[in-house]
């Protein structure tokens, strides 16, 4: 199986963090086919706004972070590595909308990152 782009599975809001997290394709697929949510699939890669504190000035002083459950020779590494930048507009979007974590699921649960054809692995 190809596997050319990641999908949102795992999202925690809470008041002074948020988690964004995703999985391949596949593992979604395989999830689902199943019947279940997808939710507990491998997720390879999160991004994560900590210690959200709001400065005088109305600017957002977060740090981010990003981590990764995937090893040096895991075939998927370099794909999950390349959603960095979404996962983190997708945590900053839910930030600057005050979502709770039930709205964020709502848009973005199961959200099909985009494909990135360059990076495709076979599973």
């Amino acid at each position: 199986m190809k596997v050319n782009y990641f999908i949102i599975n795992y999202i925690t809001v809470d008041d002074d963090k948020i988690l964004v997290g995703a999985t391949d394709s596949w593992r979604w697929e395989d999830e689902n086919s199943t019947g279940h949510s997808g939710v507990d699939a491998k997720t390879h890669i999160w991004a994560t706004l900590e210690n959200i504190i709001e400065s005088e000035k109305n600017n957002w002083v977060i740090p981010e972070k990003v981590g990764f459950f995937c090893g040096r020779g895991d075939s998927l590494r370099k794909l999950a590595m390349s959603y960095v930048y979404e996962l983190f507009e997708i945590a900053w979007d839910i930030q600057e909308n005050k979502m709770t974590q039930k709205q964020a699921r709502e848009k973005y649960f199961g959200f099909k990152l985009e494909e990135k054809n360059e990076l495709a692995v076979i599973l």
